[in-house]
């Protein structure tokens, strides 16, 4: 049963790396992560609250599997390349907060923002991160 089990989190990690977190739709890979994973709640709400609300989703390790799919698509882009890994670290969390607050929020039709607001919302938490006591992030 293990077997089988590492089986489907393979597949959904390689689905979710190389299908929905892969898109880009602004060039900002913060903006666009947090974007991708958004729509992933809404388009495919029964996984996305299997894999990231259920208890008995895949849990930790896909927290883990997002940090490294969040800190690969950052390491990528030349905007972000000169953050240290603290930085990087606290825009994770920081962005992860939010972005899983509209996630939740969105794909239970609570608030429904454009994808203007969506990208407004983002990148002014990725701000006020970055403005905030370089203490935070080291």
């Amino acid at each position: 049963m293990d077997a089988l089990k590492e089986t489907i989190f393979q597949r959904i990690e390689n689905y979710l790396g190389e299908v929905i977190f892969n898109e880009v739709r602004t060039g900002d890979s913060i903006v666009d992560m947090g974007l991708n994973y958004i729509y992933f709640a809404m388009g495919e709400n029964k996984l996305y609250k299997a894999l990231y609300l259920e208890d008995y989703g895949g849990g930790e390790r896909m927290h883990n599997f997002s940090y490294r799919m969040y800190t690969k698509r950052v390491s990528e882009d030349n905007k972000y390349q000169s953050l240290s890994k603290g930085q990087v670290d606290a825009l994770h969390y920081g962005t992860w907060i939010i972005v899983t607050g509209l996630a939740s929020l969105m794909s239970s039709h609570i608030i429904m923002p454009t994808e203007e607001q969506l990208i407004s919302i983002i990148k002014d938490s990725y701000e006020a991160l970055s403005k905030r006591d370089k203490s935070i992030f080291d």
